[in-house]
C-alpha cells in the first residue's frame, strides 16, 4: 500500500509563510475561520495537559507532559503510517499560501511563502525546465536524521519551532519519497494548481498547469501497484493497465473541456 500526501500541512501552518508574521497571541482566532481545525493547525489545541493533536499524531510526545494516553494514542498514529509500505510526499516549491513548503514537505527551517531552494544532493531531477506551466522537479528519498536544529538560527527561532522539528524528526523516521512541484507564475495559487482544482472555468483554466502534476500522481499509485503485483505473483496486471487507461481517457477529457 502507498500513502500519498499533496500539499499537506505536516507540521501545522504557524511558523510558515505569511502565518509565521501573526503574533502568537493571535493566532488562537483561527478558530473563528476554520473551527477547531484552525487551533490544531496552530498546535494550540492543548487541552488538559494533552499534547496538540499534530504532535500525537507524529508519535512525538514531549516527556515533560506526557500521559498513558497520550503515549497510546501516539502509538496508534505511528503504527498506522508505519502500516503503509511506501510514503510519497508532492509539495509546492513555491506559491501555496496555504500550506507553504517546509510543512509539506518536511523542512521545519524551511519557513519562507517563495523559499531559496536547489535539489538536494542524490536527488533524481524529472525536469530542467518547465512544461506546460509546471515543473516537477526532482524526487528525494528524506534522509531520516537531517533535521536537527538549524545551526544557524537562533536560539529564540530555534525554541520557537521546537515542535516542529519534533514532528519532522519523528515522521522522517516512517521514510518518506518527496517530489518537488514547480509552478512557473509567481502568483500564490499553486495549492489549487497542484491537484488541478476546476469547478468552474476560469478555475480550470487557472488550474491546467496541474494536470502533469495530477497524472504524475496517478502514474505513481499505477507503477507501486504494478510492483506490488509482481512482488506478490499476481496476476492483475490487466486492472493496473485499464486504471492507467482511464486516468489518460479523464486527463484528455479535462484537457477537451478548456475553454
Amino acid at each position: 500500500l502507498t500513502l500519498m500526501t499533496i500539499a499537506t500541512p505536516h507540521l501545522g501552518v504557524r511558523s510558515f509563510g505569511w502565518f509565521r508574521f501573526v503574533p502568537r497571541r493571535l493566532l488562537s482566532m483561527a478558530q473563528f475561520v476554520c473551527g477547531r481545525t484552525g487551533l490544531e493547525l496552530m498546535l494550540l489545541d492543548k487541552e488538559h495537559k494533552r499534547q496538540p493533536l499534530l504532535l500525537e499524531m507524529a508519535g512525538r510526545a514531549s516527556a515533560s507532559r506526557e500521559t498513558t494516553r497520550d503515549i497510546k494514542q501516539s502509538l496508534e498514529f505511528n503504527l498506522a503510517l508505519r502500516s503503509f509500505s511506501r510514503r510519497v510526499l508532492y509539495a509546492n516549491i513555491k506559491g501555496d499560501i496555504l500550506v507553504p513548503w517546509g510543512t509539506s514537505a518536511l523542512q521545519p527551517d524551511s519557513t519562507h511563502l517563495w523559499p531559496s531552494h536547489r535539489p538536494p544532493p542524490g536527488a533524481s531531477v524529472l525536469d530542467n525546465s518547465h512544461v506546460d506551466g509546471c515543473r516537477l522537479w526532482y524526487e528525494h528519498q528524506l534522509d531520516p536524521d537531517g533535521n536537527a536544529l538549524s545551526p544557524d538560527a537562533s536560539a529564540r527561532e530555534n525554541a520557537k519551532r521546537k515542535e516542529e522539528h519534533e514532528m519532522a524528526r519523528a515522521l522522517r523516521e516512517t521514510s518518506w519519497r518527496t517530489v518537488c512541484v514547480d509552478f512557473e507564475l509567481r502568483i500564490p495559487i499553486a495549492h489549487n494548481r497542484i491537484v488541478a482544482v476546476a469547478r468552474s472555468p476560469l478555475e480550470r483554466w487557472l488550474n491546467r498547469p496541474g494536470v502533469r502534476a495530477v497524472g504524475h500522481m496517478a502514474d505513481t499509485l499505477l507503477n507501486a501497484t504494478a510492483q506490488h503485483d509482481r512482488a506478490i505473483g499476481a496476476s492483475s496486471c490487466t486492472q493496473a493497465l485499464s486504471l492507467k487507461e482511464s486516468t489518460s481517457k479523464c486527463r484528455q477529457g479535462y484537457l477537451e473541456q478548456d475553454p
